[in-house]
């Protein structure tokens, strides 16, 4: 919702996590003051201040690996002490996402983020279950806040992503309409794997032997999680409707400058 100019409600649930104040956030940076303050030395970039920097850092070293590139000796030979490479890096890389995850983790965000996506994937499934279109497959693409909100406020449990990973939804009719909840993760990247997610116990009580839930089980659970009025949700006038992106706040969070990493997510809807 933050590339809707009109959603004020963006700045005011984003605060606190690009502020890093959240108290998770906060120990974070408490807990690793010694390891951010010896990159930010050897970086030039101030982790101390923002996570985001260190988050960028650890972006920085996936590229790295995935392009088999040569680690700098600060790295591997950090002069920091308690720590090797390998331990050094492992701690860089919690800071991998940090933000974007932060927003699935902390309510507010996560409902702002991801409800209005929820309360279209359940129109799509209501659509399929009255075969009011002829679809087998839809297909979303979105980033790691929005795509993980989604996910959680569905009931899976997941704590992060990784690039182009994401989740599918199976829709059946027989021998009852039903769903089943799945994760899609890439192998590395354009192999797939998919294979059944992790759920909440309020939906893994209601699963059947095969996995599926029943589609009025799955609505009814998620269903409060998930939004339609979005213009109220992001205090902004009813107007908005017409023109959402029409300056009616003050809104400074830019839309490209916050998103860096894409996830593709699947909704397939198979026809049993």
């Amino acid at each position: 919702m933050y590339s809707v100019k009109s959603c004020k409600k963006s700045d005011e649930v984003w605060a606190p996590i690009d502020n890093d104040q959240l108290p998770e956030l906060e120990n974070l940076k408490n807990d690793n003051s010694q390891v951010l303050q010896y990159l930010s030395q050897e970086t030039r970039w101030n982790m101390t201040q923002n996570l985001g920097k260190a988050a960028d850092l650890a972006d920085n070293l996936i590229q790295m690996d995935f392009y088999n590139t040569t680690y700098p000796l600060w790295l591997t030979q950090p002069k920091i002490n308690g720590y090797s490479g390998s331990e050094l890096k492992k701690t860089i890389m919690e800071f991998a996402e940090i933000h974007p995850r932060s927003c699935a983790y902390y309510y507010p965000c996560r409902y702002l983020m991801g409800g209005l996506w929820l309360d279209d994937v359940i129109n799509k499934l209501n659509d399929a279950n009255d075969s009011k279109n002829a679809l087998k497959v839809i297909g979303y693409a979105s980033h790691t806040e929005v795509t993980l909100a989604v996910m959680k406020l569905m009931g899976i449990e997941k704590e992060e992503l990784t690039t182009s990973a994401g989740f599918v939804i199976e829709f059946r009719r027989r021998p009852n309409v039903a769903v089943r909840i799945l994760n899609h993760d890439p192998n590395p990247i354009d192999a797939h794997v998919i294979y059944p997610a992790n759920l909440t116990k309020e939906l893994s009580d209601v699963q059947e032997s095969d996995g599926f839930i029943r589609l009025s089980d799955f609505i009814r659970i998620v269903r409060p999680e998930s939004y339609s009025d979005w213009p109220k949700q992001c205090d902004a006038p009813s107007c908005a409707l017409d023109n959402p992106n029409a300056d009616f706040s003050s809104s400074t969070r830019s839309f490209s400058s916050q998103l860096t990493v894409a996830f593709v997510t699947i909704l397939a809807v198979i026809i049993h």
